[in-house]
């Protein structure tokens, strides 16, 4: 992945395909796509704009992404994105009309042709629109093409709804409209080894700070581990059981027993199994774990 600086003049041609993508749902794959398409027939290369923070944590709005940076990255990959312009958003940025955003844009990079959503905003306030943007482009003569909205069962496919299915466990959905399984990628770290002790070890990885809190419970997930993946059960939450009320994302791997400390593993998420119980002795919380892995066998 080639990562441009938003401020650094760049050589090359590029279509430039507009957003902030904090799932990249749906809707935002058409978007790239068509940029895709666009730049393959001009023979240049697809770019996407986003940040490489959260804009909402700096205005002091924020609930968390969907997908951290990092994330963010390695599904743009996925969908065939090489390259991104990457901006980092603090205050002096947000001071910005859409004009002068432009400007920049296009003081930096020699763009052909734009691809934005049609619900697109951007300048100071969020104050300029996709029809804006058409304008400016118009002005000069470079050519802007505009996503039109995409539903699902008759709804509005958004960061917004994915967000209000993974806060209630329903990860069929968040999935449907993401196009693929949901997952968190993190490095695994020393836990209490109390799964270990009851025969049910597990890879702990800290949840993201900037991340979206989805439904806190046990979920039926895969682990991506040293090129591989693997059936899992993950609990996300405290571990009542144990008197411990910190917050972790902890996986039992199937049929894995391997040292992973240090090691980053993704955590893919399928379906919502249950909520988090406490359970006074160690011996009924085993019966449940073990209940829970025959969900791993659907």
């Amino acid at each position: 992945m080639k990562i441009y600086n938003y401020y650094d003049k760049t050589d090359g041609n590029f279509v430039v395909i507009l957003g902030f993508f904090d799932c990249i749902h749906i809707g935002h794959v058409a978007l790239i796509e068509k940029g895709i398409n666009i730049a393959e027939n001009l023979k240049i290369t697809p770019v996407v704009f986003t940040y490489s923070n959260n804009p909402a944590e700096v205005l002091g709005k924020s609930v968390g992404q969907v997908l951290t940076y990092k994330e963010r990255l390695v599904k743009l990959e996925k969908h065939l994105i090489n390259a991104v312009i990457s901006c980092n958003f603090d205050m002096f940025y947000a001071t910005h009309s859409g004009e002068k955003f432009l400007n920049k844009l296009f003081e930096n990079f020699s763009v052909k042709a734009v691809v934005c959503g049609y619900d697109y905003t951007y300048g100071k306030n969020a104050s300029c629109n996709a029809e804006d943007l058409k304008r400016y482009c118009e002005m000069r003569k470079i050519p802007c093409y505009i996503q039109k909205e995409i539903k699902s069962d008759g709804r509005r496919v958004s960061t917004t709804l994915i967000k209000e299915y993974l806060s209630v466990g329903d990860i069929k959905n968040a999935n449907m409209l993401l196009g693929e399984p949901y997952f968190v990628i993190g490095t695994v770290v020393r836990g209490r080894q109390d799964g270990r002790k009851i025969g049910f070890p597990t890879a702990n990885v800290l949840f993201p700070k900037d991340k979206f809190q989805i439904k806190k419970g046990v979920y039926k997930t895969r682990v991506r581990v040293q090129g591989e993946e693997y059936k899992a059960i993950t609990n996300y939450g405290s571990q009542p059981t144990f008197n411990e009320d910190s917050i972790v994302l902890e996986s039992h791997i199937k049929g894995f027993d391997r040292d992973i400390y240090g090691e980053e593993i993704t955590v893919v998420f399928d379906d919502y199994i249950r909520d988090i119980v406490r359970f006074y002795d160690t011996g009924n919380l085993v019966k449940q774990l073990k209940k829970d892995m025959e969900c791993l066998d659907d």
